[in-house]
């Protein structure tokens, strides 16, 4: 190992794994952000994966490789990543189709490793439960799959919300809720995921007869054209006409009251579903719901 360390000139923040995450691979991360570059398999790279992914190794990854005194060759070992499975299993309390998916943000990092030199193959796991067992049509470890009485309800609980009487009641308050109920509507409407953070402008809607058609780049999909019909097509030109009401330009199809991005439109939503008792509801195969039970409904 000396000889080489010394061949190779590699200097500490490479023999030292999590040296190599703090100096080599963060920056790496960072770079193929700025550069939107392409990730090995779907997608690109961005600040919110980005973000998320280094949650994710300072959670799991680090600790590990601290607390067992771990080297590179011990990170391939495949006995040391059985345990390393189920250390996620314990310490996160998740479930393997959750760590399938930690996998593959790891290996990344596995992969500059490669590059480097410091190790000569990627890790191997145990085999996980990929959550792919079904249970009256659907995945057991799935979203269940919203009713038309629940889609009726949440908009009914969603509009009443908009000007009802409370404590604190305030401008942006009203505001907020009137943004989410006509998200809602969109999202209803359109089946597009109930990500707000995406970037979501008016210039991108055109008109598609009796609805609107735009489009969608998610990550999971990638680019796409969505198509919504007269509800959706209602909530669009209702937002925009409170935008210019408002006295600001409609760029962002969620604003906030100054018209910047809306920045909590995904907190807003999860509080309506909660009011409108999804939280503590299951279906017949124990699934929860969620925002994304919108979308199974469509």
């Amino acid at each position: 190992e000396i000889y080489d360390e010394i061949k190779n000139h590699k200097p500490k923040q490479m023999t030292n794994p999590i040296r190599f995450i703090g100096e080599v691979y963060y920056p790496y991360m960072d770079q193929m952000t700025d550069r939107g570059a392409p990730l090995p398999s779907k997608g690109k790279w961005n600040k919110i994966k980005t973000k998320n992914d280094r949650k994710v190794i300072e959670k799991y990854l680090i600790p590990f490789i601290s607390e067992n005194d771990l080297e590179w060759k011990d990170l391939i070992d495949d006995l040391v990543n059985i345990r390393f499975v189920d250390y996620m299993r314990l310490k996160g309390n998740i479930e393997d189709t959750t760590i399938t998916k930690y996998k593959g943000l790891f290996n990344i990092m596995f992969r500059l490793a490669r590059q480097h030199k410091l190790i000569d193959r990627s890790p191997t796991y145990p085999k996980l439960d990929n959550g792919s067992k079904r249970y009256l049509g659907m995945k057991v470890r799935g979203k269940a799959r919203a009713t038309d009485q629940m889609i009726r309800t949440l908009l009914e609980v969603a509009e009443n919300e908009i000007n009802r009487s409370y404590r604190g009641k305030s401008p942006k308050t009203d505001w907020d809720r009137t943004i989410t109920y006509h998200w809602l509507n969109v999202v209803i409407d359109t089946c597009i995921r109930h990500v707000p953070n995406i970037p979501f402008f008016f210039s991108a809607i055109s008109d598609d007869g009796d609805g609107i058609k735009f489009y969608r780049n998610e990550k999971i999909r990638g680019e796409y054209v969505a198509r919504g019909g007269p509800r959706a097509k209602r909530s669009i030109t209702a937002l925009k006409e409170m935008y210019l009401a408002q006295g600001f330009k409609p760029i962002h199809v969620l604003s906030d009251i100054h018209g910047d991005k809306h920045r909590t439109i995904d907190r807003h939503t999860r509080i309506l579903l909660a009011k409108s008792g999804w939280k503590d509801m299951r279906d017949e195969g124990g699934r929860k719901y969620d925002p994304h039970s919108i979308r199974k409904w469509h």
